[in-house]
């Protein structure tokens, strides 16, 4: 009889601290689930607004492709004597990730023959979006060692790396 009392008054003991222990632990569940349902929803939001960024993105590039068609035909007009090939691309995207001011860029590409073999140079062309239109900003341009990859993927050629640069050897002068 005593063994049963014992045992009663473990299990109510064990129920007790149980039931003491278990609501911080809950409490602590609670809160964790918030924080997850919060990181979640947070994520959400991101996932959303890269994918909204990226539709519209495409959206402003394609209203960029009149530039790029234009600046191809001034380049076809004055191919320099070099036998020359041109493509393009354009792309356009917030300045910074979801804010900023929204930009394009319509990228020239040129791969011209000569006598030494192919080369690739890039000219680039920068805008900005100004209310429905876009307003011109700046143009650059890169030579083959810098160019050379992206210019190479614009004409569907897989990527080499640039033919090193004849150095000539030093000469000495005879006085």
């Amino acid at each position: 009889m005593s063994e049963e009392k014992e045992s009663v008054q473990t299990s109510q003991s064990g129920q007790a601290g149980e039931e003491a222990a278990a609501t911080p632990a809950a409490v602590a569940k609670s809160g964790s689930n918030l924080r997850l349902k919060i990181l979640l929803g947070l994520l959400l939001l991101c996932v959303i607004d890269v994918a909204y960024e990226k539709v519209w993105g495409n959206m402003l590039a394609r209203s960029l492709k009149p530039f790029a068609e234009e600046k191809m035909a001034e380049f076809s007009k004055n191919p320099g004597g070099l036998k020359e090939e041109y493509a393009s691309g354009v792309s356009a995207a917030r300045e910074y990730v979801m804010f900023g001011e929204r930009l394009g860029k319509v990228s020239i590409y040129i791969r011209s023959s000569d006598e030494g073999g192919e080369h690739y140079s890039e000219v680039d062309y920068f805008y900005e979006k100004d209310g429905s239109g876009w307003k011109f900003k700046e143009s650059g341009g890169c030579d083959e060692s810098q160019c050379r990859p992206e210019a190479m993927r614009a004409f569907g050629l897989k990527p080499t790396p640039a033919p090193p640069v004849p150095v000539k050897a030093p000469t000495k002068e005879k006085s």
